[in-house]
């Protein structure tokens, strides 16, 4: 079943491969603006001619494929191309975890639909991923953001996140500006559902994280100005990324209009005004009598139809409006207008998803047409230009074509090609339109499913992962629909983490995908857990496995069972404060455990972890466990040295007596067991009363005690945990002879289990 899954998988990446090279790159006029700066990059021009509005990024990632590959067509689409198969791989990923934790054979089968239609064979996506502009780094980028944003809601690796979250957000900035809100946006909520799972753990480190990564971004963006300024690029010559987002705070809102004339303003033409207020009147006939230097612009507020209701002024100082005069005249029309501001913010969102028509004025500005008309804008293009262009040029004039001659090639693709992708490219316009426009509607129910689960169930995953999607495709419309960014290529970039979204919440219906439950038997921090720990003679290991279970595991109990030692064991183990029993002979190592799982039971513990004196088992792997049991609610967990390669050095004959042991349980018990020679476990109430209450506990408690337990109907799981070889000291299983004999008896005992329970059938309880 795994070789079908492999197959199907290498099929896929295989057939979208060759669909991507069918085609030649897509060079339009804004994928000059780019390609201009290898030049400088390469030394031919100076960093003087940089526009500042562009961002290093995607000219560095160009520079560096074309030394790899070659500065030509293939190599470029090569370069592409690579990013693609990195964002399949990411999506595929997630998909194939996915279908393994889906029940429903019917809501796989969408699933796969989905994901084959939406996104492995989306024309639009393969467009964008060859035309030469930010999308094809952003959509591996994205989605490897929000991946791990998920991963980071409960994980303990705050540097490592720090660093992977500043390095993408600096990316993101100046790969597009906007993109940042993209990636902030998944780190904001990751952060705020950390604080509903863990409140108290999460809250101080993930707020490092973010102020750390906002402080990685400034920094970079001061030290790219810095630079700038000192290769002699003019920062002051209005066009830089202030001025952008002071337009963009001004006439996002697409309602309000610049009075473009204000030159040609004259006293009359202020007087005669009815929109403007008397106050307004005097401080410009001031100004234009006078010529004070105070600037100001002139704004028409306008209804939905283009009727102007009234005007208002705006006074700043210097040469242009600072970004905070502008943000305080958006709020002013937002207080003043609200109506008028929400019919231009929904017209903008309908415009970028392609509902209404979005037109250009002379000025270079987007604003929606008010009328309900389905219409494909760049997306259209990038699906469709390679199935009615004879070359890979879009829109490319004859005078602007000289920088980027080398990358003209003809369009040879298949004509069968061209007809399918014709075809197929109705889902990809069309979802485009559907699933953004009851987005809200899937980000409140994904909050809806979170909350309803977060009660019942551990592993939340793939819930949070729906809200981060969700919610941060939501917040980014939201930014290109406030700032009249109405593009819908821009808002593209997102569709793949909406359709994913729309993949999980199929697969977390009710009933359709495994869930493990908070049963009242799971770990949780009410919950008494006790590491035993028998030692023999252990004075140069037991301080250091002592100190390590304080620190990595510090919310567990220690009980050393010192099992009469004749070195000072009992000295040390008293010296760092645990608890210690001592033995008043050598009773041997079973009853040495069996003595602390005693203890356990008469002072009501949940949980027991046989953990050893010498310094193998290591303390962080002990939580794996706990979370195994968390996840399954079984009985008996197995920290296993061989469920996966964990790289542990086994004597080559321990190895064969372990497959031997394994087979005879899987044999009469219907259990993989990989590891039954473990004593690294974690054991449940149910098995500590079991366990005190035996009336001859096994000499040696391994394979034989594992089968035991199977037999009587206890649920038994593995975890893969790493171990160390002992460093000093003898062990029990020393020698030659010690390991024979050890063999030897358990083999008897597991006779004698099989024998006894001949004709019972292995039952989890």
């Amino acid at each position: 079943m795994k070789k079908n899954r492999i197959t199907c998988l290498i099929l896929i990446l295989f057939i979208v491969s060759v669909l991507y090279i069918s085609f030649p790159l897509i060079v339009q006029p804004d994928s000059i603006g780019y390609y201009q700066y290898l030049e400088i990059l390469n030394g031919f021009k100076p960093f003087s001619e940089w526009n500042v509005v562009r961002g290093p990024t995607l000219p560095i990632i160009l520079f560096f494929i074309t030394k790899i590959f070659g500065n030509s067509h293939n190599g470029i689409l090569f370069g592409t191309y690579l990013f693609f198969m990195m964002f399949n791989t990411l999506y595929l990923k997630i998909i194939v975890e996915l279908l393994k934790q889906t029940n429903n054979k019917f809501r796989k089968i969408i699933i796969v639909v989905i994901s084959l239609i939406f996104i492995l064979f989306n024309p639009i996506i393969y467009g964008y991923f060859r035309t030469l502009m930010t999308e094809f780094v952003a959509f591996p980028l994205i989605l490897l953001n929000c991946i791990l944003c998920n991963r980071w809601i409960n994980s303990k690796k705050t540097i490592a996140y720090i660093t992977i979250f500043s390095i993408i957000s600096v990316i993101s900035w100046f790969l597009k500006q906007q993109y940042l809100i993209i990636i902030l946006s998944s780190i904001f909520i990751a952060f705020i559902i950390s604080l509903f799972i863990k409140l108290k753990e999460n809250i101080i480190k993930k707020s490092i994280t973010i102020v750390i990564v906002f402080v990685s971004v400034i920094i970079s963006i001061w030290g790219w100005k810095t630079f700038l300024i000192n290769q002699g690029v003019d920062y002051n010559n209005g066009a830089n990324s202030n001025h952008y987002l002071t337009n963009a705070i001004m006439l996002g809102n697409t309602n309000v209009k610049i009075y473009h004339e204000k030159n040609s303003l004259t006293v009359n033409d202020v007087v005669n005004d009815i929109h403007i207020n008397n106050i307004d009147k005097n401080k410009i006939i001031n100004i234009l009598s006078n010529n004070i230097n105070e600037n100001f612009d002139i704004f028409s507020i306008q209804e939905s139809d283009g009727t102007v209701k009234y005007k208002v002024v705006l006074f700043y100082k210097g040469s242009r409006v600072p970004t905070i005069d502008a943000i305080k005249f958006w709020v002013k029309v937002l207080i003043n207008e609200p109506k008028i501001s929400l019919n231009a913010y929904t017209a903008n969102y309908l415009a970028t998803i392609n509902l209404y028509t979005s037109v250009r004025d002379g000025y270079g500005n987007y604003a929606p047409d008010h009328r309900l008309v389905y219409y494909n804008h760049e997306n259209y293009f990038a699906a469709l230009w390679h199935t009615q262009s004879i070359d890979n040029f879009l829109w490319m004039r004859d005078d602007i074509v000289e920088p980027v001659k080398n990358l003209k090639v003809n369009n040879n693709a298949p004509q069968v090609l061209k007809t399918i992708i014709n075809k197929v490219s109705f889902f990809g316009l069309e979802s485009f339109k559907f699933l953004f426009l009851i987005l809200p509607i899937l980000f409140i129910y994904s909050l809806v499913v979170f909350f309803r689960r977060i009660k019942k169930y551990n592993n939340l995953k793939y819930e949070t992962l729906t809200i981060i999607l969700f919610g941060t495709s939501l917040i980014y419309m939201i930014f290109l629909s406030f700032t009249g960014a109405i593009i819908d290529r821009y808002a593209y970039v997102v569709y793949p983490e909406v359709v994913l979204g729309c993949s999980i919440l199929i697969s977390l219906k009710k009933g359709s995908i495994k869930m493990e439950k908070n049963l009242k038997k799971n770990i949780n921090k009410n919950n008494k857990i006790l590491f035993v720990i028998p030692a023999y003679n252990e004075a140069e290991n037991i301080e250091k496995v002592l100190k390590e279970i304080k620190k990595d595991v510090n919310y567990a109990d220690i009980l050393v069972i010192n099992d009469c030692s004749k070195d000072n064991t009992k000295e040390i183990v008293e010296k760092n404060a645990v608890k210690c029993i001592t033995n008043i002979f050598n009773m041997r190592y079973a009853m040495a455990v069996q003595t602390g799982i005693k203890y356990a039971y008469e002072n009501d513990y949940d949980f027991v972890i046989q953990f050893d004196a010498d310094g193998q088992h290591i303390a962080k792997e002990a939580v794996k466990m706990i979370e195994k049991q968390k996840e399954t609610d079984c009985d008996i967990v197995i920290g296993s040295r061989y469920l996966v390669d964990t790289g542990y050095p086994c004597p080559f004959f321990r190895r064969i007596g372990t497959k031997f042991f394994s087979f005879l349980i899987n044999l009469f018990c219907k259990k993989k067991i990989a590891d039954p020679l473990s004593g690294f476990q974690l054991l449940n109430r149910n098995v500590i009363e079991y366990y005190s209450k035996m009336g001859k506990y096994p000499e040696f408690p391994d394979a034989n005690l594992v089968m035991e337990m199977l037999y009587q109907g206890y649920k038994i799981e593995e975890v893969p945990v790493k171990m160390r070889l002992r460093e000093t000291g003898e062990s029990m299983h020393g020698g030659i002879i010690k390991p024979i004999k050890y063999m030897i008896k358990i083999f008897y005992t597991i006779c004698f289990i099989v024998i006894k329970n001949i004709g019972r059938k292995v039952d989890d309880k």
